[in-house]
């Protein structure tokens, strides 16, 4: 039986995954060990655990420090990616800065927690990667250390697409794949995507892959549900970005004939980059209907929100995804969904039972049809999707239910099974 737990996230705060994670490691395990690099923000507390430990490894960018952990990294088999890269002629600056850096992270995770197993004892000693990246290589690197130790890593979407890093395959990915015991993909097109992209072309084991929903939080108190006042409440949330393709969403409600605008109402949670410019766009091409950007909200406020506010239907629009935690959030309270097949989206919103799914590319009249034929749906078939909504929440995305089997499995079990 292993006591211990040592996460290894190289990360300027815990992102909410891990706080969330952290939380019900810490029910199954004696203690929680959570190796980072110096935290920008410090905001462990919001875990408010009593056994977590955070081990603030220092910065790969930080002066002498950060060349240090460059030059043992190399010491630590980083020399073979650029090697690999000279020999394929893929060699470049771009490369080189990338590659240093996640080099650097992923010698300090390491040497920050070799101490931690010494004194602890190998076999009482489960690593966990949050990602599948430079994390996962440090993993790597304390298991030929300390082969007794047991190694798990989660796999999100960034980690395995090539069109978002065409180096993927050089970044140590043999090593990360056969030292890691278990591969825990955030999603089933996920895992197939990097089956059919490295697993396949490189000849790597399926064995030790597996899918593990993170899901979200259960709800705390009882959802306002449906609107009962004639209005229909339409609610999306997610940052402003240009891959959240709200100019997209914009385009579908100002296309809205004046019947149906008159009665829908949109609310959109979040921030971001292009916020001034959506903003604009918003008001210029949405005079014949309500909306209102209510801006970024920390997770127990969208909580809150769906708590106090009747929502209708969810939306997101967006071009790439992993597996949206917004979504699972949004059927927890039973609100049913429109959304891009794009990612591991489509293990959500299952089309005609959970919400309405649209191609990766929508069209803004394909985006406002589904709008449509969901405002003009009798109320009975609305209460069957949310109630549908309730049951595949309840059954894969329950954060609690999952943590507390994943984290009771690992700490009695060598290696975790599907």
């Amino acid at each position: 039986m292993r006591k211990h737990l040592i996460i290894l996230n190289y990360q300027r705060e815990i992102p909410p995954f891990m706080l969330s994670q952290i939380k019900y490691a810490a029910q199954q395990y004696g203690d929680v060990f959570y190796v980072t690099r110096d935290l920008v923000n410090d905001n462990s507390k919001a875990c408010d655990v009593k056994n977590l430990t955070v081990v603030q490894a220092g910065c790969a960018r930080r002066g002498m420090g950060g060349i240090q952990a460059a030059g043992g990294a190399l010491l630590h088999g980083g020399a073979r990616c650029f090697l690999s890269a000279l020999h394929k002629q893929r060699i470049n600056p771009t490369f080189i800065r990338t590659q240093l850096k996640y080099e650097a992270g992923s010698y300090l995770l390491y040497r920050a927690a070799l101490p931690l197993i010494s004194r602890l004892g190998q076999d009482n000693c489960t690593v966990l990667s949050a990602w599948f990246m430079s994390e996962a290589y440090a993993a790597y690197l304390l298991k030929r250390r300390f082969p007794g130790i047991q190694t798990v890593s989660f796999a999100h979407s960034f980690e395995v697409q090539k069109f978002r890093d065409s180096d993927l395959d050089l970044r140590h990915i043999i090593e990360r794949h056969s030292g890691i015991d278990k591969i825990l993909f955030i999603s089933r097109t996920v895992l197939e995507q990097y089956k059919n992209e490295y697993m396949l072309p490189l000849g790597l084991s399926t064995a030790n892959t597996g899918v593990y929903y993170l899901g979200s939080e259960p709800n705390q108190r009882e959802e306002k549900g449906y609107s009962k006042d004639g209005v229909f409440r339409l609610v999306s949330c997610s940052g402003i970005s240009q891959v959240k393709r709200l100019n997209l969403l914009i385009e579908a409600l100002s296309e809205i004939d004046n019947v149906h605008a008159g009665r829908l109402s949109w609310t959109h949670i979040g921030s971001g980059p292009d916020e001034d410019e959506i903003k604009q766009f918003a008001q210029s091409r949405l005079q014949h209907l309500d909306f209102h950007f209510v801006g970024y909200m920390p997770n127990k406020l969208v909580h809150r929100y769906y708590e106090e506010h009747p929502c209708d239907l969810f939306i997101n629009v967006s071009s790439m995804e992993g597996l949206p935690v917004s979504l699972m959030e949004s059927i927890s309270y039973g609100i049913p969904a429109i959304a891009t097949n794009v990612g591991g989206t489509g293990e959500v919103v299952i089309d005609g039972l959970t919400g309405l799914l649209l191609p990766p590319n929508p069209t803004p009249e394909e985006v406002r049809n589904a709008l449509v034929r969901f405002m003009d749906m009798p109320l009975s078939e609305r209460k069957l999707f949310a109630s549908n909504c309730k049951r595949i929440w309840s059954e894969r995305f329950n954060a609690s239910k999952n943590a507390s089997s994943l984290y009771g499995f690992l700490r009695t079990s060598n290696v975790p099974e599907d």
